[in-house]
């Protein structure tokens, strides 16, 4: 094939087309793991039997990571005026939390505490990592 000088042309190749042809077949067996994958990996919250109606929030503090849920432990939730009225429970491949509200501070949690003073005033804990696939159902379930 001839060219002109300087003319970039893109040799055919069928090295690309075979990859696509596979990754477009899906078996049965394939699709009922990622039905399984998607369906551990909902997020489920979980409140308290005080919480059943939804909350009138005047002031929503959220902490979401390690450093932020141990400054919150230390120097806000150290009083005893809060109660935990909520948990959140999540699984990834970074974080496996559960439905207890009893956590160590080494654990992955995300907890929901409201202002026993003033109970428009809720708290929410989250030292757990919260994958880029779950953030907007952890957010629509909160």
């Amino acid at each position: 094939m001839a060219t002109f000088f300087g003319e970039v042309v893109v040799a055919p190749s069928r090295a690309g087309l075979d990859e696509e042809e596979e990754e477009r077949e899906e078996t049965p067996e394939d699709r009922e793991i990622r039905r399984e994958l998607e369906k551990k990996r909902e997020v489920h919250v979980l409140w308290s039997g005080l919480a059943q109606e939804p909350f009138v929030c005047s002031r929503f503090i959220v902490a979401i990571g390690r450093n932020a849920a141990a400054f919150v432990s230390s120097f806000i939730l150290d009083s005893v005026c809060w109660e935990v009225v909520g948990v959140v429970k999540l699984w990834n491949e970074w974080c496996r939390t559960s439905s207890t509200t009893n956590v160590l501070p080494t654990d992955s949690f995300c907890l929901f505490y409201r202002l026993i003073s003033d109970p428009t005033v809720l708290l929410c804990q989250c030292s757990c990592y919260v994958a880029e696939d779950q953030q907007f159902q952890w957010l629509e379930k909160v």
